[in-house]
C-alpha cells in the first residue's frame, strides 16, 4: 500500500463519482485509502491491511463454507485482481468445525467513518453462490450485532439477476431492523461493475456504475429503530456457499467459482454531492 493511503481508522471516507461499468479507474480526487492488488500471482492479501478469516460455522445463515487463509482460496491473480475462490472439498477449521466447501472472507484492519467507499468487482453466478461487499461496525465483541450496524453495499446470489442493497441496525432492546432495496437487471455475473456507498451524517446512498439505486436516511427510521452509522465501520469482501437465503449448491453450480476484485478505494467525504445521479438504470 502506498504511504499516502495509510491513515487512521476513523478518517472520513467517500465513494468516487460516476464510474462506467468497465472503467478501470474512478474519477475524482485521490483516495485516502486504497488497495489495488498489484503483485505476482499467488500473493496473499497484506495482513497489515486485511484480516483473513480462518473459520467455519454457518454464520447464523446455515452457510456451508469454511473460510481459509490459503492461497487456493484467496490470493492475487497476477493480473491486478484479488481472487476469492469457492470450491467443493472437505475441510476442518482450527476449532474443529467441519465444512464441505471452502472459500475466503477478508475484513479491513482499518475502520472508516463517513465518505465514499467503492470497489470494482466481478462476481460468479451459480446456484448457492453468494458474493458480498459490505461493512460491519467496530467494537462488535462488546456491542454485538446488529447494534454495531451493517451496510450491504453489494449482495449477489445464484443467477445474480437481483442485486440486494441494505442496511441493518437494532430496534428496541432486542430486535433488529433492515431496510433493503432490490435492483433487478440482466445478470451481473461475468461483468465488471463498480459498487459504491456515499456515506454522510444521517444518510446512506448506494450506487452501481455511478447510478444511484437506493437511499436511506436517519429520518426514515421508526422511533425504536437506532441509527448506528455515526460510528466507524470495517470493510468486508467474501464469497459464501449455501445458506438459507441462496439455498444449497447443486449439480449445476460451477465450482470452483471466482469472485474478482480489481480495487477497493475510500475517498474523503468532500467528493460527495448532496444530490444523487438519478433513478434510471
Amino acid at each position: 500500500m502506498r504511504p499516502a493511503y495509510r491513515r487512521l481508522a476513523t478518517i472520513a471516507v467517500a465513494l468516487a463519482a460516476g464510474v462506467a461499468c468497465c472503467a478501470a479507474v474512478s474519477r475524482g480526487p485521490d483516495p485516502v485509502w486504497a488497495q489495488e492488488f498489484t503483485g505476482p500471482a499467488g500473493t496473499p492479501p497484506d495482513i497489515d491491511v486485511w484480516q483473513i478469516m480462518d473459520l467455519a460455522g454457518g454464520w447464523g445463515n446455515q452457510e456451508l463454507q469454511a473460510y481459509t487463509t490459503r492461497p487456493v482460496n484467496i490470493a492475487y491473480d497476477g493480473r491486478g485482481n484479488l481472487r476469492i475462490t469457492a470450491q467443493r472439498e472437505r475441510w476442518t477449521d482450527p476449532r474443529g468445525n467441519r465444512a464441505g466447501y471452502t472459500s475466503a472472507r477478508v475484513e479491513s484492519v482499518e475502520a472508516f467513518r463517513y465518505g465514499r467507499i467503492e470497489a470494482r468487482i466481478r462476481v460468479p453466478a451459480g446456484q448457492g453462490l453468494w458474493s458480498a461487499f459490505w461493512t460491519l461496525g467496530t467494537d462488535r465483541e462488546r456491542v454485538g450485532w446488529p447494534a454495531v450496524g451493517e451496510i450491504d453495499i453489494m449482495e449477489l446470489r445464484n443467477d445474480t439477476r437481483e442485486l440486494e442493497l441494505s442496511a441493518h441496525g437494532q430496534a428496541g432492546r432486542r430486535d433488529r431492523w433492515r431496510e433493503p432495496a432490490t435492483v433487478a437487471a440482466e445478470p451481473f455475473a461475468g461483468e465488471w461493475h463498480v459498487y459504491r456507498l456515499d456515506w454522510t451524517p444521517g444518510r446512506l446512498a448506494w450506487f452501481v456504475d455511478g447510478v444511484q439505486r437506493h437511499v436511506l436516511e436517519r429520518a426514515d427510521l421508526g422511533r425504536d429503530q437506532h441509527w448506528p452509522f455515526d460510528r466507524p465501520q470495517h470493510l468486508l469482501l467474501n464469497l459464501a456457499v449455501g445458506g438459507r437465503w441462496p439455498g444449497p449448491p447443486d449439480a449445476t453450480t460451477p465450482l470452483p467459482a471466482h469472485m474478482l476484485v480489481d480495487w477497493v478505494r475510500v475517498h474523503d467525504v468532500s467528493v460527495i454531492d448532496d444530490v444523487g445521479t438519478g433513478d434510471g438504470w
